[in-house]
């Protein structure tokens, strides 16, 4: 997104994998994140704004970046506040070595395996801020990833939090397994990022947990895909990798999805694939 943290980053729930050559696909498509709209740019904002409130005698301070894949949002926090201590965690292991090579050139960065679900290698209160990007759809028991990301906090301490609301990839990839199965009802992929789209859920979830004085909004931007064809389309079909293979539909599936590249995104006249219209919530609590 960071990435989440049991499926597009680490072992899925479902069967599905992120192995090192789809950790390198989404650190590609990672990237996008950093568009000015982005949530690397408005979680970075937000931890500029905790920074302002803390007395200018103290400007360290403690992140702990859940979920975050190849290394982000936890690299440009380090990058942008030398003085901070800055701890990045992601299940999986091929993800963290990826957030590692990033530590080299930044020392108060580490990189680590950590499950968001049990943090047992932190202390209550360790930390002034968590952030986690695109990462608590995953987990399979949310809830107590939530109550995990509350119990390692200080007191006084922040969460910042995206989750998407609107994903055109997922909107591609629902039609394309729909006439792949030739039924509408289709199951939801293992891979869900839009788990937590329904107003209110993450934010019912956070004031369970205990968090309050819930900050919401909302942004937009767009998605590019390089101009690299085959990375378009493992890109696009990631979410249901698990399922095609079971289907063994592979032929099928490339089909529907050439069929409908059109209509779902457009490309630049440098080749570049760019789906529009992808929203997601960012949401600051507080412990």
């Amino acid at each position: 997104m960071a990435g989440p943290q049991r499926s597009m980053s680490g072992p899925a729930a479902g069967g599905a994998s992120f192995d090192g050559e789809m950790s390198k696909i989404y650190k590609v498509i990672a990237e996008n994140h950093r568009h000015p709209s982005g949530p690397w740019v408005t979680m970075l904002e937000q931890v500029h704004a905790f920074a302002d409130t803390l007395p200018s005698s103290q400007r360290e301070f403690t992140v702990l970046d859940l979920a975050t894949g190849p290394g982000e949002p936890a690299e440009t926090i380090a990058r942008q506040f030398p003085h901070a201590t800055v701890v990045a965690t992601d299940l999986s292991p091929d993800q963290v070595a990826l957030a590692q090579e990033t530590t080299l050139t930044l020392p108060h960065m580490t990189a680590q395996v950590a499950d968001m679900e049990n943090l047992h290698q932190f202390e209550d209160a360790s930390f002034d801020l968590v952030t986690c990007c695109y990462g608590f759809m995953f987990p399979p028991n949310i809830p107590q990833a939530i109550r995990e990301s509350h119990r390692v906090l200080k007191p006084g301490g922040k969460l910042i939090a995206t989750t998407w609301n609107r994903i055109r990839m997922m909107q591609k990839v629902t039609e394309i397994m729909q006439q792949v199965m030739g039924t509408k009802d289709i199951p939801k992929p293992p891979i869900n990022p839009l788990s937590l789209s329904e107003p209110g859920l993450f934010e019912g979830m956070l004031m369970e947990a205990g968090y309050t004085n819930l900050e919401v909004t909302s942004h937009n931007y767009p998605f590019d895909l390089t101009a690299d064809p085959e990375l378009q389309f493992k890109a696009a079909t990631m979410t249901i990798k698990a399922k095609i293979d079971e289907l063994d539909a592979w032929d099928k599936v490339k089909e529907v999805y050439e069929a409908n590249k059109l209509k779902h995104g457009e490309y630049t006249d440098h080749g570049h694939y760019i789906l529009p219209d992808n929203e997601y919530k960012l949401v600051v609590a507080t412990k």
